[in-house]
């Protein structure tokens, strides 16, 4: 309604100025015509959809009020104080033969999509985190090979949400055994910018068409009354059958990743469906069939309508646009697409907060023991069992790994034990008071699993423990952690800068 009373305010309509009032005042009174979904070709403008609002300013139909009650036209009308209209010349045609119902649709499609677009960057991002990905295929420098606008702002975005993610950093080195990340995570920001570069063009038919005067006849400056065919809604059609192409694309991509977290073959230590307990619930499972069900869905909805002309009025009309089914579709196409983005968040979100190992192993020490005796510190982090870790900490109530300060693990792989603030008395540096090794707590540990806690060293005595750390150069009094095997083993952790 307000898109064909913009219109008649050209003067190109033949419209008198008290009709286009009537408009006016339905509109600042929130008064709004009921408009039924079907009966617009998208040609000779939206007749059907626009002769609904013409309907209701001449008192007719329905009408719902500013209070959201539908009810008779006039009824809201009178309420209101507003007079209908009775229409003069020309004037029934100027209501009803504009392109506004698709130009409204395309337009608050544009503006719901260009923020699930950037919404999009963001799940992916996440994603990318998720699955241990890298960030390094997004710098701007091979962005600029390919110099696509929509494509380097989509990496802009990611690289820029991932800057500082100590999960990200941990695959940069040349030590990462990863080559490449999947299409899904690697070319997110070309799939991305090509829709937002889709959504520019669409844009740009959306910004001619508000500025034009469509009417069928239309009155020129110069007084004449001329027929014209600028009724005809393809312009904006093909720019909505479009936008839907992408649309899916980019669903399904991230549908894509959402499997690959599901997928224990591909998720990089994930358990199989984020379930707490798998093989006893069923995770997410659920939440990824609904999203596969849209992004099938979706790729339906990218079949273009306006392929489809069907002629009317006794083929007259020979050739129609079905710009309106068009829009239509998109505008179903985009909350499919919300869905889609939402439910990938969520998993993210999941492996993320219920997954805490993903956390742990961002630049957290790992130091490899054998039989005892330090191997090698400072390990990648690839080593570490993520199943026996999870369960290693479950078993200790851990779960904000943010205060895990290192693993302890044996060669074989199973985790031995994880030094976290509540196991870490004040150091003699810390604290300014010797710290007596003899009375530090004590972890029991077999096979990586929790035995016992806070065990006493068991007649252990400082001349022992001395021994113990005479081929680490270390004193006794730098000793802050104990840990024993049920064979007697003791493993003996120490600061670093007590080391030689």
């Amino acid at each position: 309604m307000l898109l064909r009373l913009r219109t008649i305010a050209t003067g190109r309509t033949g419209v008198r100025p008290a009709t286009a009032r009537v408009l006016v005042e339905m509109l600042n009174g929130g008064i709004v015509p009921v408009v039924h979904e079907y009966g617009s070709l998208g040609c000779s403008g939206d007749l059907a959809s626009l002769a609904a609002v013409a309907l209701a300013a001449t008192g007719e139909g329905e009408v719902f009020d500013a209070e959201g009650v539908r009810r008779p036209a006039r009824e809201a009308l009178d309420s209101a104080g507003i007079e209908p209209v009775v229409l003069a010349e020309k004037e029934g045609l100027a209501l009803t033969n504009g392109t506004d119902g698709m130009l409204g649709m395309l337009v608050l499609g544009l503006h719901d999509l260009s923020a699930l677009l950037e919404i999009a960057d963001v799940t992916a991002a996440v994603s990318v985190e998720a699955l241990l990905g890298t960030d390094r295929a997004f710098a701007a420098d091979l962005q600029e090979l390919r110099p696509h606008p929509g494509q380097g702002r989509s990496a802009a975005r990611m690289a820029a949400l991932l800057a500082g993610s100590e999960i990200v950093a941990s695959h940069r080195g040349p030590d990462c055994n990863r080559v490449q990340d999947a299409y899904s995570l690697r070319c997110a920001p070309q799939v991305h910018g090509s829709a937002v570069d889709t959504v520019e063009f669409a844009g740009s038919v959306a910004e001619r068409e508000l500025v034009s005067a469509i009417d069928n006849p239309v009155v020129l400056a110069d007084g004449r009354v001329e027929s014209n065919g600028n009724f005809h809604g393809a312009p904006l059609a093909h720019a909505l059958d479009y936008l839907a192409i992408p649309l899916a694309d980019v669903a399904s991509m991230a549908e894509r990743r959402t499997d690959r977290m599901l997928d224990v073959a591909r998720s990089h230590g994930l358990p199989a469906f984020l379930a707490e307990d798998p093989g006893v619930d069923s995770g997410h499972m659920i939440a990824h069939y609904t999203q596969a069900g849209l992004v099938a869905e979706l790729k339906r909805m990218a079949v273009p309508a306006s392929v489809d002309s069907i002629p009317t009025s006794a083929m007259q009309e020979d050739h129609v646009s079905m710009g309106w089914s068009a829009a239509r579709k998109l505008r179903r196409a985009i909350d499919a697409l919300g869905t889609v983005l939402a439910i990938e968040l969520l998993l993210s979100v999941v492996v993320y907060h219920s997954v805490p190992l993903r956390r742990f192993f961002c630049g957290k020490p790992v130091v490899l023991m054998e039989n005892g005796r330090l191997i090698q510190e400072n390990m990648k982090k690839t080593r570490v069992n993520p199943d026996e870790l999870t369960e290693f900490l479950r078993i200790q109530g851990v779960t904000d790994l943010t205060t895990v300060q290192y693993a302890i693990l044996e060669t074989n792989g199973s985790v031995s034990a994880l030094l976290y603030p509540k196991h870490q008395p004040a150091s003699a540096k810390d604290a300014g008071v010797k710290t007596d090794p003899l009375s530090l707590p004590v972890t029991l540990i077999s096979g990586g699993r929790l035995l016992r806690e806070n065990l006493a060293l068991a007649g252990r005595t400082e001349a022992w423990v001395a021994e113990q750390l005479r081929p680490y150069h270390c004193a006794v009094r730098d000793v802050y952690l104990l840990t024993a095997e049920p064979s007697g083993k003791l493993y003996l952790a120490v600061r670093k800068e007590a080391r030689t």
